[in-house]
């Protein structure tokens, strides 16, 4: 904006001058351009030319312009030829451009009805596209996929199968649903019995399936296959073929159990591990033991088994309870598919009869050869005998044989129900066992009691005694570890006591009839201490034996302090005026030293002697009382004595210091207080 307002100011400037002034003239003129043909000597105000100056001057800038133009035509000819070509590359392509449209407005003239053709198809396309959509779906909610089917009729059962059949039953259900307010819809119909046809296929194949494993588990395989569990719970859904596959299974392992059973008596396990149980034979209580264990692992591995068969089945209504309020007991025929305890007893009856034949052979091993019990032939002279043939292991043996049979029979009454022939079948070999321990037992007892063991000089339980006792704590021990309630055990135990331990002491009473009154009670203090010392390891069952026992010691023990404490009295004569000093009452018969043998001089004699005896260091060494076996009893004895001999001297020194009895200075013959006797017999 600056330079073109110079150049207007400028352009003012030069148009405000006056082209006459005379300097301007001469300015001019001194820039005239001069040429050979014009002279100088013109005035100022003309030109070579004969014209006035501005016209000159104008003609020059004319002629410039005119140059210049021509110049600059010059210069641009080349684009002006550039320009004409392109203005004619234009109009050929304008042409070109009119017949494109004019060929496009043919075309879409021509194509109009294509375009509409394809509109239409376009929709008819989208219109197809949902049927399809529709039939895919359709085919997935009520077809079965080429997956699906193979699975259903693969040869081995996976868990493809079991889908498949849940998809088989869902499409059914589904079908029945769309039917109900459609009932005549033909396609349904046909699915529907496509289906009925693939699941009745597929049950088929799933039930002789499950029979197959049925038959084919172990006991030793660790737990039941999950497809069997899903097996038995697709075939619930066919009350019919369960029923049918139930019992098949049950006789199957029914049959499978009783050749496990045999096998595992003569065979034993795979390569001979675990060995077979017959090589326990010799040994009764090991062998039923180890066939009663077998049982109780084939008990729960079945019972494990059962459970899944009976997955989910309604529980049977309860029996009504008998009028004594036991169960009933279960009919011979009764349904043994009604509850799973029912199925378990069914399965295991089979093995009754292997056992209770394993059972009786162990039995004879024991003794079960002599007389039955409760027979009126088995008289206590023939259990006697056989009291003589059974070892003293085989009485030990025979109840606790009793005891793991009553275990195994509360063991496998929970398994398997009370009334169960295996349970029922256990009971009766432990009643058995039971019967020939008791009548064992009193063989024993009554063979003592027939012919009472002689006593040894030392007046120690004879060995038949001591081996009698030994049995008996053995059998005691036994009971202590079984499962009979703490409450329940003494009256449980009671029968056996009875059984033996009268007979025991009256065995020792009449071994010790012939023996001096003091010899007697140390032999029966010892045979009494012998069956105490056993009886109260077990205090809690065996209280009314031991206080029979307990009484009958005191009583022995206070015969043996009597006549040791007497013996030593009489020795020095203290006895005997002791005796008189007792009887005699100084208020109606006088003094007592006026009576014969009980004048001063006669009780000072005695007193000497009896303080001669206690200056002895043997005064209270007691031959018949040292024979006592417990040590215990010993220093009882001692202590017992002792007390006795100072009594008696307290009953001397009363009588002495009585002023009635007529002693004068009882100081010159006693020559102790009861005090001082005391502390000299400790």
């Amino acid at each position: 904006m600056s330079d073109t307002s110079a150049l207007s100011s400028r352009l003012a400037g030069v148009l405000a001058l006056d082209l006459d002034a005379p300097a301007l003239a001469a300015t001019l003129t001194a820039y005239t351009p001069t040429s050979p043909t014009t002279t100088t000597a013109t005035p100022a105000t003309t030109t070579t030319t004969g014209l006035p100056l501005a016209e000159a001057l104008r003609s020059q800038l004319e002629s410039a312009g005119l140059d210049s133009l021509r110049s600059f035509l010059a210069a641009h000819a080349p684009l002006e030829e550039e320009l004409d070509g392109l203005d004619a590359a234009i109009r050929a392509l304008h042409a070109r451009t009119a017949a494109t449209q004019a060929r496009y407005q043919a075309a879409v003239g021509e194509t109009s009805g294509l375009v509409a053709r394809a509109g239409s198809l376009q929709a008819q396309a989208a219109i197809e596209a949902d049927k399809a959509t529709i039939v895919l779906a359709f085919l997935a909610a009520y077809q079965l996929t080429p997956d699906e089917e193979a699975a259903l009729k693969a040869p081995a059962l996976s868990e493809a199968f079991f889908a498949a059949l849940d998809r088989v039953r869902a499409i059914k259900a589904a079908c029945h649903d769309e039917l109900r307010p459609a009932p005549s819809q033909l396609a349904g119909l046909e699915i529907m019995d496509q289906m009925a046809v693939l699941e009745n296929e597929a049950y088929e194949r799933l039930y002789r399936w499950v029979q197959s494993e049925g038959r084919s588990l172990d006991k030793d395989v660790a737990e039941i296959p999950d497809l069997l569990r899903k097996a038995v719970v697709a075939l619930k859904l066919r009350p019919e073929l369960f029923q049918c596959c139930l019992q098949e299974v049950a006789s199957a392992r029914h049959t499978a159990v009783v050749r496990g059973f045999l096998d595992a008596i003569t065979r034993g396990g795979p390569s001979g591990m675990p060995r077979p149980i017959e090589v326990h034979a010799h040994d009764p209580l090991r062998y039923v033991g180890d066939l009663l264990a077998w049982l109780h692992q084939a008990v729960a591995w079945e019972k494990e088994l059962v459970s899944v068969l009976f997955a989910g089945a309604p529980a049977p209504a309860p029996a009504p309870a008998s009028a004594t309020g036991s169960p009933p007991r279960a009919a011979p025929d009764a349904d043994f598919l009604e509850s799973p305890q029912a199925l378990l007893a069914h399965i295991f009856q089979g093995v009754c009869r292997t056992f209770q034949v394993r059972f009786e052979q162990s039995l004879a091993q024991l003794g079960a050869g002599s007389a039955a019990p409760g027979s009126a032939a088995a008289g206590s002279t023939a259990a006697a005998r056989a009291a003589a043939r059974s070892s003293p292991k085989s009485l030990s043996t025979l109840f606790s044989l009793s005891n793991l049979l009553q275990f195994y029979t509360v063991t496998l009454g929970a398994f398997l129900g009370e009334f169960a022939p295996l349970v029922e079948c256990i009971g009766v070999c432990r009643g058995r066992a039971e019967a020939l321990f008791q009548q064992q037992l009193k063989g024993l007892a009554d063979a003592l009691v027939h012919r009472p063991p002689s006593v040894p000089s030392s007046l120690r339980p004879p060995p038949v005694l001591d081996t009698t006792v030994a049995q008996l704590s053995e059998v005691m021990l036994t009971f202590s570890g079984s499962l009979v309630p703490e409450d329940e055990r003494e009256s449980q135990f009671a029968p056996i006591l009875d059984l033996v331990l009268h007979p025991l002491i009256k065995a020792s009473t009449l071994s010790a009839v012939a023996l001096q009154p003091a010899d007697m009670a140390v032999y029966m203090l010892n045979c009494l201490g012998l069956m105490h010392a056993a009886l109260a390891k077990y205090a809690s069952f065996t209280a009314p034996a031991l206080e029979l026992v307990t009484g009958q010691m005191d009583a022995h023990l206070h015969t043996l302090v009597e006549e040791q404490a007497q013996s030593i009295l009489s020795g020095c004569g203290v006895l005997s005026k002791l005796a008189v000093a007792q009887e005699h009452n100084p208020t109606t018969a006088g003094p007592l030293s006026r009576v014969d043998g009980m004048a001063r001089d006669d009780m000072a004699a005695v007193m000497r002697a009896f303080d001669a005896l206690l200056s002895a260091t043997s005064v209270l060494v007691m031959p018949e009382a040292e024979r006592l076996v417990d040590p215990t009893a010993r220093q009882n004895v001692r202590s017992q004595v002792a007390e006795f001999i100072a009594d008696a001297y307290a009953r001397i020194y009363d009588a002495v210091c009585d002023a009635r009895n007529g002693y004068g200075n009882p100081a010159s013959i006693l020559l102790h207080s009861p005090d001082e006797i005391k502390i000299l017999l400790r």
